[in-house]
């Protein structure tokens, strides 16, 4: 039952997402506070775990570390229409999240899944899930990643070999729907 709900959600979900990238995005980051939050009208948009200034504070911690060769290419701190395109580029990056997460979110019953397949090799990374109301399929290797069904693979230990119990505010999985040929295992 579950595989037909993912794929109703799917196309829902791919729907919404092309929609949003390349209209909805540019338009919502206008609203957002100083902090980088959006207001609760439109928090659908926004990821349940981060403001808009997640993509800003991530860049300047890689800058921090050298883990960017282009630390010139963000100056700091960001205004005007830098920060509008650090907000827009984020939610690009993280589009309809909060969509995934509470509308179409399942509800996180870590004891109800079980691990089917789990494979990590230099090679290939493999997991597949399913639990009472749903599956999470995740593949990247040197045909690109995929990762669809709810977000279980980001809750699962594979030393202790259990799912945690804590997924953003403890209550939901989000949804995933996620093909990406181009990015490929290194």
């Amino acid at each position: 039952m579950y595989y037909v709900l993912f794929a109703v959600l799917a196309i829902v979900d791919i729907v919404m997402d092309i929609v949003c990238k390349l209209f909805l995005n540019w338009v919502v980051v206008i609203f957002a506070n100083k902090e980088g939050s959006l207001p609760r009208f439109l928090y659908w948009f926004q990821t349940f775990d981060a403001t808009l200034y997640q993509g800003q504070l991530a860049r300047e911690r890689d800058i921090q570390y050298g883990k960017t060769k282009y630390p010139e290419f963000i100056p700091y701190p960001m205004t005007g229409w830098q920060r509008y395109l650090n907000r827009g580029l984020w939610l690009f990056r993280n589009t309809g999240y909060g969509f995934n997460y509470f509308l179409f979110g399942l509800k996180w019953e870590p004891e109800t899944w079980k691990v089917i397949r789990l494979i990590n090799t230099p090679e290939k990374s493999v997991f597949f899930a399913v639990g009472r109301h749903g599956f999470n399929f995740y593949h990247r290797s040197k045909y690109g990643r995929y990762n669809l069904g709810w977000k279980a693979r980001n809750m699962y230990d594979e030393k202790t070999g259990t799912f945690s119990r804590v997924w953003g505010d403890g209550g939901r999985v989000p949804l995933i729907c996620s093909i990406n040929p181009f990015r490929k295992m290194n």
